[in-house]
């Protein structure tokens, strides 16, 4: 099992490489992810949706 620190290191390596399906692997399919905006997905399936947008954003920040 991953430590937070390790989680959140991994899910943004995934993000900075535009990596969909290697992020989604880090995500449980019962998950509920809150944005930093307010906005909380339920389920991977929706999370992957909220993903997609915001991969195409991401500009590669690092922990």
């Amino acid at each position: 099992m991953q430590s937070p620190t390790e989680y959140q290191r991994e899910l943004l390596r995934g993000m900075d490489a535009k990596d969909l399906v290697g992020t989604m692997e880090l995500i449980a399919d019962d998950a509920v992810y809150f944005w930093s905006n307010g906005a909380a997905m339920f389920g991977k399936a929706e999370i992957e949706q909220a993903m997609k947008a915001k991969l195409r954003g991401h500009q590669g920040r690092r922990v």
